[in-house]
């Protein structure tokens, strides 16, 4: 296995954890009246079309989350933590300049 096919496989394991686990947190009887199923149908669901679903988001490069959740870019989620980073830095440093003085 090349390095993408082992991150690949990684991230569709990961993938239907989280959906695993969703439904779990759910209710498998909720999911299916929702989704206009029976119960029976969706616990086939989890004998490998939930897999398959993974694998399709994984290999997206997509991942699954609550449609409560705010997400953000890496690169901007890199710069918030930056800007966080310096401006308590700096208010500690005032903080002490103030003990000081």
């Amino acid at each position: 296995m090349n390095q993408s096919s082992q991150e690949h496989a990684e991230n569709t394991r990961n993938i239907e954890a989280a959906l695993l686990r969703a439904l779990a947190e759910t209710g498998q009887s909720r999911v299916a009246r929702t989704m206009g199923l029976d119960d029976a149908t969706v616990s086939k669901m989890k004998g490998g079309e939930i897999m398959k679903m993974a694998g399709f988001l994984a290999a997206l490069g997509m991942k699954p989350v609550k449609n409560t959740a705010l997400t953000v870019e890496r690169d901007d989620f890199m710069a918030m933590k930056r800007f966080a980073c310096n401006w308590l830095m700096a208010d500690i440093s005032a903080d002490e300049e103030s003990k000081r003085g």
